[in-house]
């Protein structure tokens, strides 16, 4: 059993910035992953002021239906309160602050209810019941003081997207300026259309940035998981910022096995690799990235003629859209050039990442796992476009330790034996600062600063 959450909590907050903390032009101070101070202000400014997943729509099918999010020491309840409608509230009884439920369900007869009191609220926040009203002076249920308190809560792309703070203040962004100019990306691939293939916990023994560092770059391929490398040019990787602490990088479909290899061009068949690369991608993250449909596919792919002027990734796009299209499935509208150029690494900030491909969405949502610098929780989520006259199968949410070979496949094992290691060597007296690589590892950098606009505020 995977405990989920520190028995400490935080309790007050030093907000005074320490100058040790300040980032280089290429480096950053390891006191940011490793200091309980640091966390402490990260608690205070960032997950009260930023705008966060916190669960799928699809998790909330029915009126009633309820999922607890939690971050850090808050817990909000994120509700299913009217059938196109989805509000957050503070998970705090407004009598003596009861938690008011926990985990995920349906909520009894269609009210919240204190398990302390039996107090009650309507699903729409405002209050229903007290328990011997004149005791407190109540002469009416319908007053501000005894609503729930409400978060500010929105939808976008299938996710249900709350900024849990109670006074997000004069700077606040909206929904859509916090994921600017993520809508270019995401916006062609019909995600609210996508479901759940498979949801999976664990917690891992690292900050919660280290956790996130690892998929921010292509970099570490070469030490991590050398496997890759046979039909993945790790050098050939781009790398973008974008504005609000958001980035991606690509990894260029067509470029060849590593240079590091020393091969010639036209050393390899561009089909087989592609072949090698969907079948273990697909298996290692146990259909989460490919399908079954997107792996018979490459093996078609594998013994026919490319067209003249095309390209193997582009005769795969090419036949896992027809394929869709056979089925039902709203295929992503994407131009030839997207199609083509292969899985998209997105760093969402401020704790997100999100591996897009056609068909196939596999996310990580990484949060602080209590009051622990040293410890953070790890959602793995995999979502599908499933053809109309097939049911994703039923959502199961599966919690194990990282090393649980059964649970994660190759590639996630590979990186959760690193992170552990990170975050024990940036402890050591020898260790004072990250050093970045100046292209490829700037994505890291990226989202440090965004960090910062929050945090010295």
């Amino acid at each position: 059993m995977v405990q989920l959450e520190s028995a400490n909590s935080h309790r007050s907050v030093d907000a005074a910035w320490d100058p040790a903390w300040d980032l280089g032009v290429d480096f950053i101070p390891k006191e940011r992953y490793t200091t309980r101070a640091f966390a402490e202000l990260e608690r205070a400014r960032l997950w009260p002021r930023s705008w966060q997943v916190a669960c799928r729509e699809e998790e909330l099918v029915t009126v009633g239906d309820f999922v607890e999010y939690r971050i850090a020491d808050q817990s909000i309840l994120v509700v299913r309160s009217a059938p196109d409608e989805i509000r957050a509230y503070y998970n705090s009884c407004r009598h003596r602050g009861t938690r008011l439920a926990q985990g995920c369900g349906a909520l009894a007869d269609g009210q919240i209810t204190c398990p302390f009191h039996g107090w009650r609220w309507n699903l729409d926040g405002s209050c229903s019941f007290v328990l011997d009203p004149d005791d407190f002076g109540l002469t009416s249920l319908d007053s501000p003081g005894l609503r729930l308190g409400e978060v500010r809560c929105e939808r976008r792309w299938g996710f249900v997207w709350i900024c849990p703070g109670p006074d997000p203040g004069p700077d606040a962004r909206s929904l859509d300026e916090h994921l600017s100019p993520l809508q270019q990306y995401f916006d062609p691939y019909h995600l609210d259309d996508m479901r759940f293939l498979w949801y999976r916990t664990t917690v891992v023994p690292a900050n919660w940035k280290a956790a996130l560092d690892a998929f921010h770059e292509g970099y570490h391929n070469y030490g991590t998981h050398p496997q890759l490398l046979q039909w993945s040019d790790d050098t050939a990787m781009r790398y973008e910022q974008f504005p609000n602490g958001h980035a991606r990088y690509v990894t260029v479909r067509g470029a060849g096995p590593s240079k590091r290899f020393g091969l010639t061009p036209g050393a390899w068949d561009d089909r087989e690799l592609l072949y090698q690369q969907v079948m273990h991608l697909g298996r290692s993250f146990h259909g989460g990235l490919y399908s079954e449909a997107d792996m018979d596919a490459a093996e078609h792919l594998r013994h026919m003629e490319i067209p003249e002027g095309s390209s193997a990734a582009a005769e795969f796009a090419r036949l896992v859209g027809e394929r869709a299209q056979q089925a039902g499935i709203r295929f992503p509208e994407l131009t030839p050039e997207q199609r083509g150029q292969g899985t998209g690494v997105f760093s969402v900030f401020p704790n997100l990442v999100m591996l897009v491909n056609l068909a196939n969405c596999l996310m990580y949502r990484v949060r602080p796992n209590g009051d622990d610098p040293d410890s953070c929780i790890f959602d793995m989520w995999a979502l599908r476009l499933f053809p109309p006259t097939v049911d994703a199968p039923p959502l199961e949410r599966r919690t194990a330790p990282s090393d649980d070979t059964e649970m994660w496949g190759e590639i996630p094992r590979q990186d959760f034996a690193n992170m552990l290691e990170v975050q024990t060597g940036m402890h050591s007296w020898g260790c004072r600062v990250l050093r970045l690589s100046s292209r490829q590892e700037m994505n890291l950098l990226n989202m440090q600063r965004e960090l910062d606009r929050y945090l010295k505020q």
